[in-house]
């Protein structure tokens, strides 16, 4: 703040000797030294706040790359635990299907046996001197005699398969417990995971509002930007000896209009979208869906990108030959690594809020030779997914 009284000054200063004129070069040296250090002091809090938001970033990376393995994790021992269940039933639906059938054996053994202890209970010389061919007589003895022992060992096989399926349901049973346990511990770490994360938000957002007092936040949206821009090209320089269209069945360009959705939901963010804080405009558009809401290819493709990203969070590219790339991110796990192949509706992530998000949405970009064109204007109108 400028000092009111020295307009008072001024006049003084004009007629003041050689030493007051020296003292004066003195005060106004000491004043722009002041404000050097002023500038210096404030150039060095910017630095210490970027650099501690650096920090805050890496901590976040880490902690969402571990949060979206741990999800993965869970999600895959919950389908285990589906499967082990459905086992389980038709281990039942088994058992009881034996279970009768092993009840109609014993009813036609029972009259069987009625039927042998009739025939035997006659006296051996009434049997001989009946009016009945001796001959039959023996074959009949002979065929209940041969059917009751199948019948024996069809019982004693189907005893024998029950033991074995009880052990196999025991077994089942056990495994299912353990993935319960496994899961309860999963729970446990993601949320602990969750927690750290929260802690981390907080941090990052705090900064941020620090950086934005400052004049930071702009330039960090416009450098998260320029890192995106980097990381395509990049990945177009990788691709490029890969033929257009190798492995994909048919061009993303002659689907324009009826190529799926990643995820089922409505938009937050369209294209072209001012940002509220200044920054560049929104290149694709974020959709609303719920964390954990599976994310799928809208086409068939190879996946070029597939980790954490500032500003993005878990975030996947694929390429689809011809120039054509595809961009899902703040995802809160990915499925898919570097260099695998994918078909359309194949699963590759699941919904989340990585990259700070503060909630849950999938960002969808879709890029054709290096410039970003509107999704809604290639995907289904119907908003339905791809699969």
């Amino acid at each position: 703040m400028r000092n009111p009284w020295a307009w008072c000054v001024i006049p003084v200063c004009l007629s003041v000797t050689t030493p007051l004129h020296a003292q004066s070069h003195e005060q106004t040296a000491r004043r722009l030294e002041d404000v050097q250090q002023r500038i210096q002091d404030l150039n060095r809090q910017l630095a210490s706040a970027r650099d501690e938001a650096d920090v805050a970033q890496r901590q976040l990376r880490v902690s969402e790359r571990a949060i979206g393995q741990v999800s993965r994790k869970l999600h895959e021992l919950q389908a285990q635990r589906r499967d082990q269940m459905d086992r389980l039933e038709g281990l039942d639906d088994e058992r009881a299907a034996l279970q009768a059938g092993i009840a109609e054996h014993q009813a036609a053994l029972i009259a069987q046996v009625q039927a042998a202890y009739a025939m035997g209970g006659q006296p051996k010389l009434k049997l001989l001197l009946s009016q009945r061919d001796p001959a039959v007589v023996a074959r009949t003895v002979v065929y209940y005699d041969y059917l009751n022992r199948a019948r024996a060992q069809r019982l004693a096989a189907i005893r024998k398969d029950l033991d074995e399926m009880g052990k196999v349901e025991a077994r089942t049973r056990w495994e299912a417990e353990r993935l319960a346990g496994l899961e309860r511990e999963a729970n446990t770490q993601k949320r602990e995971l969750d927690k750290e994360r929260n802690q981390r938000r907080i941090l990052v957002a705090r900064l941020r509002k620090q950086l934005t007092e400052q004049g930071g936040q702009l330039a960090g949206l416009e450098k998260d930007q320029e890192r995106l821009q980097e990381l395509l090209k990049a990945l177009d320089r990788a691709l490029s000896d890969i033929p257009d269209n190798a492995g994909v069945p048919q061009s993303l360009a002659n689907l324009k209009g009826r190529i799926g959705w990643p995820v089922a939901g409505s938009r937050r963010v369209a294209f072209g979208d001012a940002r509220a804080n200044g920054g560049p405009n929104w290149k694709g558009v974020v959709i609303n869906a719920a964390q954990g809401a599976e994310v799928h290819a809208v086409h068939a493709g190879r996946i070029a990108f597939a980790d954490w990203l500032r500003g993005m969070g878990l975030l996947i590219i694929i390429d689809h030959g011809d120039g054509d790339l595809t961009l899902y991110g703040h995802n809160e796990s990915l499925y898919r690594e570097a260099g695998e192949w994918v078909e359309t509706g194949d699963l590759i992530a699941r919904v989340g809020d990585s990259g700070g998000q503060e909630q849950a949405g999938l960002y969808f970009e879709l890029r054709r030779n290096g410039q970003p064109v509107d999704p809604v204007s290639w995907c289904r109108k119907d908003g339905k997914p791809a699969g």
